[in-house]
């Protein structure tokens, strides 16, 4: 069968077509973007107020978040017009089950919103919260410089690598689906305007060590290649490279998803954009090392 789609296929032409798809996806990631800064604001430590591209966590605006149960059935529209009235500017509100998942502005006084829901709801009971967090605008901002930090030492590290272990147009080819992979994985969450935490952060690296392992693998197959079929054109070798690794990626790919997919269903609520991101992060990845890094060097190599 591998043989016989091996006749039918070509990943080098393919290529042409799915670069469009690429930037069709990353197009209407960008448009997201645009619409959700009439959504999303933080404040910035001198008072003024931000529009933010993405739905960032508290770890990177600052801010107070309360999961807390009511002991009663309430809307969200309702709990967010109290609050609005009667504490804090534009709370957002989200319910998973019996649980209300409330993002304000820094509460100092966490005492204040519990005072409020209970003036409220007779059947609140604040010994019942199940979390709160608030991390302040200075911190968060902290956070955000080493969150970029640690992207940029990681991608800065996997192009020295790859330059030295191969050459520097395969390092290009690599970087290329790397940076395709991180704007794949954001447009993902600026569509569907997921929240975007610390655990984020964690996920996007190992999305790119993931990523540049499978391009890795078929770059040394290409590279082995090279030795045996010196008489054939570069494409040629690409292509038989990519046929090779087939099975390998998918194979991969398949196993790891089925893990993270488990979590995803059985992890809970606050792990869900963590696995959400590893699992676009890893198609992508796959889809990249395919049709994008390999094509990439295929071009510069003519």
């Amino acid at each position: 069968m591998g043989k016989i789609m091996n006749k039918k296929l070509n990943f080098l032409k393919m290529s042409k077509v799915t670069v469009w798809i690429s930037l069709s996806i990353l197009i209407m990631g960008i448009f997201s973007m645009i619409e959700n800064t009439k959504v999303f604001k933080m404040e910035k430590t001198d008072g003024s107020i931000s529009s933010l591209p993405l739905n960032l966590g508290i770890e990177f605006t600052g801010g107070s978040v309360f999961e807390v149960d009511l002991g009663e059935e309430s809307s969200t529209t309702e709990l967010r017009e109290l609050l609005s009235d009667k504490l804090t500017k534009n709370p957002q509100i989200q319910k998973s089950g019996d649980v209300y998942i409330i993002r304000t502005e820094f509460i100092s006084n966490p005492d204040e919103i519990y005072l409020l829901l209970e003036s409220e709801y007779k059947n609140f009971n604040k010994d019942a919260d199940v979390s709160s967090e608030r991390i302040g605008p200075l911190f968060s901002q902290e956070l955000a410089k080493r969150a970029y930090l640690a992207t940029f030492i990681g991608m800065l590290v996997i192009l020295l690598y790859i330059s030295i272990r191969f050459s520097f147009i395969f390092a290009q080819g690599a970087l290329a689906a790397l940076v395709h992979d991180i704007l794949f994985v954001l447009s993902y969450f600026a569509i569907f305007k997921v929240e975007i935490g610390l655990p984020f952060v964690a996920a996007i690296l190992t999305i790119l060590g993931y990523s540049i392992n499978d391009t890795i693998v078929v770059f040394d197959r290409i590279r082995e290649n090279m030795n045996k079929l010196k008489n054939e054109k570069f494409s040629k070798i690409c292509e038989t490279s990519l046929w090779q690794t087939l099975s390998r990626t998918i194979n991969t790919t398949t196993t790891t998803l089925l893990a993270i997919m488990a979590i995803q269903v059985f992890g809970g609520a606050t792990l869900k954009p963590f696995t959400t991101a590893l699992i676009v992060g890893f198609i992508a990845g796959t889809y990249s090392s395919i049709f994008i890094a390999t094509p990439y060097v295929n071009s510069k190599q003519k």
